[in-house]
């Protein structure tokens, strides 16, 4: 909450250091989580500030690269969910397909190299300031449990970008809260009882329609969270542009 706050309170500033593109992140903070063979996935949890960062840098650059996907890539993607890859995959038994392979890339986040990665991206949009800070971000290192803080020379973090909505929504605990405040917001009051009493976690939830419809960018602007679609508009080609007005 704290964190939050003075973020929003030192945003000029934070903002000017994005334009003159000085803006250097901090350092993730370290999490483990169990993994069903007994391993355990490293996370990195950025500050609040990076997490609105690198989601307003996500939401840019997610739609110039979402068209080279598979089209029968379903997996954290607007639009594609779980229950499209299980129609599809019911769709390929009635064809009398009979077999599925099930498969994941070893430790493919911790090993990814950040050269190649920035060429790429460098590829389709330019080698300005935000590529800039795209390399800060990779190379900002990790805070560990202990205190200690490591370099991160290889690999990119897991556990961010969270959207601005999660923070607002972890504030509205009681369903009844919940409710009020998405009535209010123009929630639909025979859906609304479908987000405000759902048993899933926060993260899930930040992705519900519902929530997206109250909580919309419309409203964090109003609650203080900055148009960072703007912010990177300027950024990128200065002051003269003109903003993106959100929905």
């Amino acid at each position: 909450m704290a964190e939050a706050h003075g973020a929003r309170e030192h945003w000029e500033r934070i903002a000017s250091q994005l334009r003159k593109g000085i803006y250097h992140p901090a350092p993730v903070r370290r999490v483990f989580i169990p993994k069903p063979d007994g391993t355990e996935r490293p996370l990195g949890i950025p500050t609040v500030l990076d997490r609105v960062i690198q989601q307003a840098t996500a939401q840019v650059l997610t739609p110039l690269w979402d068209g080279e996907f598979s089209e029968y890539s379903f997996g954290f993607r607007e639009g594609r969910n779980a229950h499209q890859a299980v129609r599809h995959m019911e769709g390929a038994w009635k064809l009398r397909r009979r077999h599925a392979v099930d498969c994941d890339l070893k430790a493919f986040f911790d090993t990814v190299k950040h050269d190649p990665l920035l060429v790429r991206l460098r590829e389709k949009i330019g080698g300005g300031k935000l590529l800039r800070l795209i390399g800060r971000y990779l190379r900002a290192g990790v805070e560990l449990p202990d205190g200690t803080r490591e370099a991160t020379p290889l690999g990119v973090p897991q556990g961010g970008p969270l959207s601005p909505l999660l923070y607002y929504w972890k504030q509205w605990k009681r369903p009844r809260t919940r409710r009020r405040n998405l009535l209010k917001l123009g929630a639909n009051p025979k859906k609304v009882h479908m987000a405000t009493r759902s048993r899933k976690g926060y993260w899930r939830m930040s992705r519900n329609k519902i929530v997206h419809q109250g909580l919309n960018n419309r409203w964090l602007k109003e609650q203080g969270v900055p148009e960072m679609r703007d912010i990177w508009i300027k950024l990128n080609y200065g002051d003269k542009s003109r903003p993106v007005s959100g929905v």
